[in-house]
């Protein structure tokens, strides 16, 4: 079964600009609070650090093909990206802030899971299409990621709950994590 690009519909185009803005707000809000706890850490050599994490738990696709206002304008459409590269864009970006504004370091991992192989497909040809494949890691053992990599998994989230509730509050290194829980 192949799966079909669809254009995004308005009220997608809205609910991923809020999902954007508030990424980007609630990092910095985050990164504000924590950054005298970071500098204190370096000074007496800890290992203390903020690390941010996006769970998508219904992925999709990762792409739309142009927005549906255009199909009706009759204007060409172009490629979009969804809520999964949008949270690795917004991750990045705040990485960036942070490096930029404060001088400091800081971990994130991005959680991708769509159920449904064919639309799992596409959302490995988006994360190729994003130039984001060196980053990818097929695991469910999210504790043994890296620094900014993906993990993409083809799963129903709600079997996974148990482990991302064990890796996003782990005692031992604390994550800031955001869920983004969008019914099928």
């Amino acid at each position: 079964m192949v799966t079909k690009i669809k254009p995004r519909p308005t009220q997608t185009k809205i609910k991923h600009e809020i999902l954007k803005q508030y990424l980007k707000g609630w990092g910095a809000i985050i990164i504000n609070g924590l950054i005298d706890r970071v500098k204190s850490a370096k000074r007496i050599d800890s290992n203390f650090q903020i690390h941010l994490v996006y769970v998508d738990s219904n992925a999709s696709s990762g792409r739309y093909q142009g927005e549906l206002e255009d199909y009706v304008a009759g204007k060409e459409p172009g490629q979009v990206f969804g809520s999964p590269i949008i949270g690795v864009q917004e991750l990045d970006a705040l990485t960036a802030w942070a490096k930029n504004k404060y001088n400091i370091e800081i971990h994130t991992n991005v959680i991708l899971i769509e159920v449904e192989k064919p639309v799992f497909a596409e959302l490995l040809k988006t994360l190729e299409i994003a130039k984001l494949t060196s980053r990818v890691r097929f695991t469910d053992n999210f504790s043994n990621l890296k620094n900014g990599e993906i993990a993409v998994l083809n799963a129903d989230s709600t079997t996974l709950t148990s482990k991302l509730i064990a890796y996003t509050q782990s005692s031992h290194s604390p994550k800031f994590s955001l869920f983004f829980l969008e019914p099928v």
